[in-house]
């Protein structure tokens, strides 16, 4: 599942990847996805290096970071209902954040729902360090 939310104009709403103009738009990108093929269109689009993309949804990664030309890569866990942990990658640009992981992270759902309201535009107009930290603090 891909689903994605732009800061324009002093507001929030929901864009489709293929949309995402980083030239105008800072934009947020949640993908829960264990299918690599998927994760092509973020490659491409975004310039993501493809093994950081396969990491952020392999079960056995472990927390890191690491500095890109155009990114910082960073791999957190985070708590599953059933006591077990995922991972999640997590891209961070000046005009994007992506996040990717194998399975459903539900605080970090429920959050991105907040960021697609009204509240949204608070944590992006704060800047692309303030989201991640408080995508991060929510996990």
């Amino acid at each position: 599942m891909i689903r994605g939310v732009k800061y324009s104009k002093g507001k929030t709403s929901s864009i489709s990847i293929n949309k995402v103009n980083l030239l105008r738009d800072t934009v947020w990108i949640d993908i829960t996805t264990k299918d690599k093929k998927e994760l092509k269109g973020l490659e491409k689009k975004f310039k993501l290096y493809s093994r950081d993309l396969e990491d952020s949804i392999d079960m056995h990664e472990i927390p890191r970071l690491a500095s890109r030309k155009d990114y910082t890569f960073i791999v957190l866990r985070s708590l599953t209902d059933k006591g077990s942990s995922v991972p999640l990658g997590i891209f961070l640009s000046k005009r994007f954040i992506i996040t990717v992981h194998p399975k459903e992270i539900k605080p970090l759902k429920k959050f991105f729902n907040v960021v697609l309201t009204k509240e949204g535009k608070e944590f992006f107009s704060r800047g692309q360090d303030f989201l991640f930290f408080k995508i991060a603090s929510e996990i």
